[in-house]
This record gives C-alpha cells, structure tokens and sequence, in this order.
C-alpha cells in the first residue's frame, strides 16, 4: 500500500474510537469494535483517494475541535467530551480550521457513519439478526427473493 495512503497508529484509533461511537456495544453484541474498521478504511482508501483526503480533514478536524473545547487530543478525552465533539462536527459548526469547502464537517461526518454501517454489516454474526442469508453467488442465487432463505 502507498505510503500516502498509509494511517498513523493514532488516526486508526481516532477512527476506531469514532466508528465505535456510531456502533457502540450493547446487549447483542460488540458493535463496531473489534471488526477493523479503520483497517477497512485504510484498504478503501487506497482506491479511492478522494476518501483518504476526507477522512486526514475529518480527523485533522475532529484534532481541532478536541483542542479547541479540552485543550487536548481526542483519544485522552473521556465519553462525554467525545460525545461533545462528535455533536458539534453533526453539527456542522466545530472550532478549527481543517474543514475545507469540499469536505465539510457534516460531509465527513455522513460518510463516517454510511463506512460504519457498511463494516458493521459486512460480519457474519450480523447477518442472522437482519434476516440475511449470506451471498447468493454461492448458492445458484436467490431464485424468489421475496421468501425466506434457507
């Protein structure tokens, strides 16, 4: 992989952090963590570098605003102050100067949660409790997918 394209050690916590603030554990199970989100990203990245650039704003922006509310980095903030960050950038009106008129907070903040959703249910485990029967290819496809698959 290009070193371009390659996260710091602290950028694949901040993503993980923000990833697993979006799908946090519960009851039924760990949520995003552990599923290698910001590995996923990484990889993606590589192929779309329009996406490497958005998340170096996000996370350059999420930096900011963390420093800017707490006077330091967003992995030594506790849930709270997380969250609190996390709202301003949904927001669209966090303190700094990172965000740039292609990649605003909101447009950061929107693919975050869609690159979420999708690693969240791209596991197996999950696929059972939406109803999911796995792919299709190997199975000869869905030949009535209006009924329950087997």
């Amino acid at each position: 992989m290009s070193e371009e394209y390659m996260l710091t050690d602290e950028q694949r916590q901040i993503i993980d952090t923000l990833g697993e603030m979006i799908i946090p554990p519960d009851d039924m199970d760990d949520g995003l963590s552990g599923a290698g989100f910001a590995g996923i990203m990484e990889t993606r990245n590589k192929y779309q570098p329009w996406m490497a650039f958005l998340y170096d704003v996000g996370i350059k922006g999420v930096q900011q605003c963390s420093q800017a509310f707490f006077g330091k980095s967003f992995l030594d903030l506790n849930d709270v102050e997380r969250a609190r960050v996390l709202d301003a950038i949904v927001a669209g009106n966090p303190p700094g100067d990172a965000w740039t008129w292609d990649v605003t907070p909101l447009d950061f903040f929107i693919n975050l949660k869609n690159d979420a959703c999708f690693v969240y249910c791209t596991q197996e485990d999950v696929w059972e409790r939406i109803g999911f029967g796995g792919p299709a290819f190997d199975k000869g496809g869905y030949p009535d997918y209006a009924e329950p698959q087997s």
